[in-house]
């Protein structure tokens, strides 16, 4: 069971060697970057999920306890996660340009294969850990001592999650062009994950909605509290993006306006980009601040549905472009496929846990 996704993946690559020159080689770069986007994209929602759930405890909250239960509805795709990341080491070098280019002296010892590919285990390791170690907790019978061990754990997840994730952003993205480094990038990744992870949630509960109607666990309320707080995770998360793109903007860096110019202004992504900043902070911001719309699940839905898409073409935008960077993509078939396949391995996960799950 364990080899099936290293299996499947092999056999996906052979197929994709069947072609001749760059044609081949372009399209090996996209079944790897296809990977590695819904790797860290459903890793992120399930890790920032649980988080959420963290933060809600330590700020003592109390307006959604079905919520806060969801947040912990995609803990079983984190082991799932350390395969993944056992099948990208396998291919590593078709991603990351430093595996085979020279790099600065100062750069070598930590983009060095062996002790990349150690610390993202690392990385991953200890939140599954801490994951499921305060996931364990919140099982527990109600009682003052849980309480009180909970208040102390979760703080420890949430610096946890913000200091690894924000050296996986570095690591496993920022270094893929190797040559361009941005401070607020790591901040910028953890901080969308959250922001995807609490569309996912609202969405789950519109779902839940549909069936079940308003309960207590989760009220019109809860929506709106939700919605409020997706709301300004979209400011939040723009203003991370703009804060890199303006100190970029009138730096004029060579070695930094590349990065940005090649995901904005080329034939090949500039329209992906107009999609990726309508879909994922225009259309929600001007749509949730109604207060309407934040109490109506039906509609709330759709927005929250956008902005999932609209933070996965973020990571896409991130990673193709420095992977394949001359690619003419005029049908993303590869992108789709893997896309709908880690969306249904993921949903049937969630599934799972809401049928045992009491009370969500």
């Amino acid at each position: 069971m364990t080899t099936a996704p290293a299996h499947i993946f092999s056999l996906m690559l052979s197929a994709a060697t069947e072609g001749v020159g760059g044609a081949g080689n372009e399209l090996i770069g996209r079944l790897w970057s296809a990977l590695l986007v819904n790797t860290l994209f459903f890793t992120g929602i399930a890790q920032a999920g649980i988080v959420f759930s963290a933060i809600y405890r330590t700020t003592r909250s109390r307006w959604s306890p079905g919520l806060e239960r969801l947040g912990f509805s995609g803990i079983r795709f984190l082991p799932i996660s350390l395969l993944l990341l056992a099948v990208l080491f396998l291919g590593h070098q078709h991603l990351y340009s430093w595996t085979h280019e020279p790099l600065p002296e100062a750069k070598r010892w930590w983009l060095s294969s062996t002790f990349f590919f150690a610390r993202q285990f690392f990385y991953f390791g200890v939140m599954t850990l801490l994951s499921f170690g305060y996931y364990r907790l919140y099982l527990r019978p109600e009682s003052e001592e849980r309480w009180n061990k909970m208040g102390v754990f979760a703080p420890w997840l949430i610096f946890a999650y913000a200091v690894f994730y924000s050296l996986i952003a570095f690591d496993m993205l920022m270094s893929l062009e190797p040559e361009w480094y941005s401070n607020l990038f790591g901040a910028y990744f953890f901080i969308s994950n959250l922001y995807a992870a609490m569309a996912f949630l609202a969405f789950v509960a519109a779902l839940r909605y549909r069936r079940n109607g308003f309960t207590k666990e989760i009220s019109v309320d809860s929506f709106h509290d939700i919605g409020k707080l997706i709301f300004g995770f979209c400011c939040v998360t723009a203003d991370f993006l703009w804060s890199q793109y303006i100190v970029i903007y009138y730096g004029n860096l060579p070695e930094e306006v590349g990065y940005v110019l090649k995901r904005t202004a080329t034939s090949h992504w500039g329209g992906m980009g107009i999609v990726v900043l309508l879909t994922a902070f225009v259309i929600p911001f001007i749509v949730l601040i109604s207060r309407e719309v934040k109490r109506h699940p039906r509609v709330l839905i759709y927005v929250v549905g956008l902005i999932l898409v609209g933070i996965h073409l973020v990571d896409y935008l991130l990673v193709l472009p420095a992977v394949v960077p001359n690619a003419s993509i005029r049908f993303p078939t590869v992108e789709w496929i893997f896309s709908a396949g880690f969306a249904f391995l993921y949903a049937g996960i969630v599934r799972r846990y809401l049928r045992e799950a009491p009370g969500v």
